[in-house]
């Protein structure tokens, strides 16, 4: 558990505990044991672990959980009407229902189980023989404190299954950032703060398994990408060993093979952390996706997301001296970046006609004005000099060269050059 050395710090412990009531029940167990009062720790140990189930409850009401609901509604019936034996009927069930909810493992349970038989020893001397009292040694006090805290006191009120089902409707949320960062902050507060291994390693293979399907749109997939990156950053060492078990990159080998190729590459692009174990095993496979694949719209998403991947880049620079103009117009639209820009100035250059040139201007010169250096102004600004010029005659021209002048990269000597006056159509 993050903030806990592998010999637990008590006072880390209690700062561990989520909520204010289980917190300060278990202060007052690490002050017991200080004092060397090790039975009264175990006793106020348990007690804050039944604290802290009844406070899961309250949380999972607020979420509309009927079966929390009912539980409450006994808990609150049995404290009003003060029916002792319905409060240690409660209390025998607490480790069951914890199980029941799946806010432990079965292995969890065998923990808690330890803790509850000896805090019945702890607080009912006459259970031992005669003469005989159970003295905890402090090495038993702590484990129990420790034990409670990491798999109960530590935990947002969702495990297993339920809570893997949480994070993945709050990961593709339409409010869920698309900054790793961000999200980071959002997940830090759920169920992935502090998980269970089996829950950090289900969402991350769950959800690399979402990237790759081809019915998660550009948008989710940045979420979900967000998401598994605040992961990685917030269990680094758990994250790794994920990534590193045998078998992981298999998914990405069968998308590759089935035609989806282009979702590995989306994958290993918003993803950074992944690429190592991907590209062990299919960096020749999607070197030639990039190569071979003939359907366009396949392949300019793969050209989108290839040149965010250093080893990917220089096969993408070259499929992109291929583009036409519709098909570079609309990679630009998805996102204006450098790479495009010597492509769109040569297709502004050949502009066969003024529809022809006031389309390329619209829609690929102006977007990557920023990015137009100062030899592409100088081609610009001597094609709309020459007699009967296409590009000096479109009406956007004078846009483009505003801008240009604007940025600073518009020749000096050439700034009285002016289009041959096409009519704005508007």
């Amino acid at each position: 558990m993050r903030g806990i050395d592998s010999f637990a710090d008590l006072d880390a412990l209690a700062l561990a505990c989520r909520d204010g009531r289980s917190r300060e029940l278990l202060a007052e167990a690490v002050a017991c044991y200080r004092a060397g009062a090790f039975r009264s720790s175990i006793v106020m140990t348990w007690a804050a672990v039944v604290f802290d189930f009844v406070h899961k409850l309250r949380e999972l009401d607020l979420g509309v959980d009927a079966q929390a609901r009912t539980l409450l509604e006994r808990f609150e019936q049995v404290r009003a009407t003060h029916d002792l034996s319905g409060a240690l009927k409660f209390e025998r069930e607490v480790i069951e229902q914890c199980g029941a909810f799946e806010f432990v493992s079965p292995l969890e349970k065998t923990d808690l189980q330890r803790l509850y038989d000896d805090r019945n020893r702890c607080a009912h001397p006459a259970m031992r023989a005669e003469d005989v009292r159970f003295d905890p040694p402090p090495e038993l006090a702590r484990v129990h404190m420790r034990t409670a805290v990491e798999t109960m006191l530590g935990r947002p009120a969702t495990q297993g299954k339920a809570a893997l089902a949480s994070v993945h409707a709050e990961v593709t949320s339409t409010l869920f950032p698309k900054d790793w960062t961000k999200a980071k902050l959002v997940l830090d507060r759920g169920p992935l703060g502090r998980p269970k291994p089996s829950l950090l390693r289900g969402f991350v293979i769950s959800t690399m398994k979402r990237l790759l399907d081809d019915s998660v749109d550009r948008d989710d997939a940045e979420r979900l990408a967000a998401a598994l990156r605040a992961s990685a950053a917030m269990h680094p060492a758990e994250f790794d060993k994920i990534i590193s078990e045998p078998g992981f990159s298999k998914p990405c080998t069968i998308a590759c093979s089935d035609g989806r190729g282009r979702r590995v590459v989306r994958l290993v692009a918003l993803v950074p952390d992944l690429r190592r174990v991907v590209f062990e095993a299919l960096h020749v496979q999607l070197d030639e996706l990039l190569q071979h694949t003939t359907k366009a719209e396949d392949l300019d998403e793969s050209i989108h997301y290839a040149l965010d991947v250093v080893a990917l880049k220089p096969r993408a620079m070259g499929c992109i001296s291929d583009l036409k103009r519709d098909r570079l117009a609309k990679l630009i639209a998805m996102n204006a970046r450098p790479e495009y820009v010597d492509q769109a100035v040569l297709l502004y250059l050949a502009s066969p006609n003024y529809d022809w040139a006031n389309f390329t201007a619209e829609n690929l010169v102006l977007p990557l004005a920023q990015f137009v250096r100062r030899d592409h102004a100088e081609s610009i600004a001597q094609k709309a000099r020459e007699p009967q010029s296409q590009v000096g005659g479109g009406w956007r021209f004078a846009a483009v060269k505003a801008r240009l002048e604007e940025l600073g990269v518009w020749p000096p000597e050439l700034i009285q050059v002016t289009p041959t006056i096409e009519e704005n159509p508007q």
